[in-house]
């Protein structure tokens, strides 16, 4: 088997034809300057602790969708949808689970036809 190939690594600058706008050296974001809103004396280390936000192009209901789908305790709940129950049964599972999720949350995988039926059961 032949040997693994190795780069160095370089906190520089990127090579010609590397470059990307609006990106710095190590892939971070480039500053531009301060924001409008803040205070010069405000404290900075709130912002140095506060994740940054990503902009992936999906919306919050579709990454907490994307989230679900992953989670081993949602499994459950779409196994249950994959096997055709009533939308409204496995929203009162969910409800008396009490496992941290929200009927909501289910709501996300159903067409508004479900959630429209399911609303008007007396669960």
């Amino acid at each position: 088997m032949p040997a693994v190939k190795t780069y160095p690594i370089s906190n520089g600058p990127p090579p010609a034809g590397m470059s990307f706008p609006k990106l710095g050296s190590g892939g971070a974001a480039a500053p531009t300057g301060s924001a409008p809103n803040q205070d010069a004396d405000a404290p900075q280390a709130a912002s140095a602790t506060a994740q940054p936000v990503i902009d992936d192009g999906f919306t919050p209901e579709q990454r907490r969708k994307n989230e679900l789908e992953v989670d081993p305790g949602f499994k459950k709940y779409l196994m249950m949808r994959r096997m055709k129950m009533a939308h409204a049964i496995i929203r009162k599972k969910i409800r008396d689970d009490g496992g941290g999720y929200t009927p909501k949350d289910i709501d996300l995988f159903a067409d508004p036809g479900e959630i429209a039926e399911a609303d008007t059961m007396l669960f």
